[in-house]
């Protein structure tokens, strides 16, 4: 798993070596996430047989190429361990990035599930529990209600098929993270719950990856 980390050293060096150096201060779409996931690629082109990476980008970059970097070396065998941002402030940087962090994790454990047999990742939504996620199974509904915080709900969400379950799990589990202050109820597999937003079918993985992303994000 890569590891994104933050420095105010200007000449960060790793293991008395110099470390190689990315630099980027312009992006052509950067309200397009999709520009930094190709970004990344090419980092990873580039860098990937590298342990350490320094990069140096704009402060409003920061957090999105962190997280595409993330979603790319996700299967990838590389050696690249370590990609250190320089920052002019080491707190209000690390402040910055929790929720992207909180993101990676969720998107991390979806995909994880989505490579998962069936028994088994359901098997594992079940002990979500840790997070401060109140989960019940329906055995008679052959339905999962996942609850964050208590009544009366803000949202209530609602997913039928593996793939859309496991985008809503990943949103749950984000939100559980960050310790939002809405009220929160999902509702797994079963019938349709009244009133409920319906997570729609998904094709492929990126779909699923990219519903999470907006919906984070706005």
């Amino acid at each position: 798993m890569l590891e994104i980390a933050f420095s105010q050293d200007k000449n960060c060096q790793f293991l008395g070596q110099k470390c190689p150096v990315f630099s980027l201060f312009d992006v052509d779409d950067a309200k397009n996430f999709a520009s930094f996931r190709r970004i990344a690629q090419n980092i990873l082109l580039q860098y990937g047989k590298k342990r350490v990476l320094i990069v140096r980008v704009k402060e409003e970059y920061i957090n999105d190429l962190a997280l595409a970097l993330c979603l790319a070396t996700y299967l990838e065998d590389l050696a690249l361990e370590t990609v250190v941002f320089e920052v002019d402030n080491l707190q209000v940087a690390s402040l910055n990035y929790q929720p992207y962090a909180a993101l990676t994790n969720a998107l991390r454990y979806m995909r994880d599930l989505y490579r998962m047999e069936e028994k088994e990742a359901f098997a594992d939504i079940n002990r979500l529990g840790y997070l401060g996620l109140e989960i019940y199974r329906d055995y008679f509904h052959k339905q999962i209600s996942v609850k964050w915080k208590n009544k009366p709900f803000d949202k209530v969400f609602y997913a039928k098929n593996n793939l859309s379950v496991f985008v809503l799990v990943a949103l749950m589990k984000y939100w559980a993270i960050v310790k939002s202050e809405n009220s929160i109820m999902a509702y797994l597999g079963g019938e349709n719950v009244d009133n409920a937003i319906v997570i729609p079918d998904f094709l492929s993985e990126d779909e699923m990856i990219d519903y999470v992303i907006n919906m984070v994000r706005g």
